[in-house]
């Protein structure tokens, strides 16, 4: 196998701010969304609609909790990348890079997943809210 180039290790170099500040921006966002889940559990005063009813505001929460666990999942992985690439970049070792590169095949998986289970909980919370308000039409008529 032959030794990377300098240029891969610039790659890198340039990279890895980046890498940490997108892992950082998730831990914020998730954050944000967990006082948004908090909201939520208290009635919904200050994030949702005067309107909305119990049954939304415990979807908005579930598709919270949800949303805050694989924030803070991919905030992680992005991350111990960065510092795994900092690692390389100062070390040069091949397993230092490898390990940020398995850090980053996690990061993936992980959004892959988390595409999965949004859209699942996504449908599944559309289906609930339309079940609900067409109950509520039913009984009103």
């Amino acid at each position: 196998m032959e030794p990377l180039s300098p240029a891969v290790v610039t790659v890198l170099r340039g990279i890895q701010p980046w890498v940490r500040f997108s892992g950082v921006l998730l831990f914020v966002s998730a954050l944000l969304s967990l006082l948004a889940v908090i909201d939520a559990l208290l009635g919904g005063n200050y994030l949702n609609t005067p309107q909305s009813t119990s049954e939304e505001l415990m979807l908005a929460v579930l598709l919270g909790v949800v949303n805050v666990f694989f924030e803070c999942i991919l905030g992680y992985c992005l991350v111990a990348y960065a510092i795994r690439i900092g690692h390389f970049v100062n070390n040069g070792v091949a397993a230092d890079l490898e390990r940020a590169l398995n850090m980053h095949r996690q990061f993936w998986k992980s959004s892959g997943i988390y595409a999965i289970v949004f859209i699942v909980a996504m449908v599944i919370m559309m289906v609930i809210a339309m079940m609900l308000a067409f109950a509520k039409y039913s009984g009103a008529n």
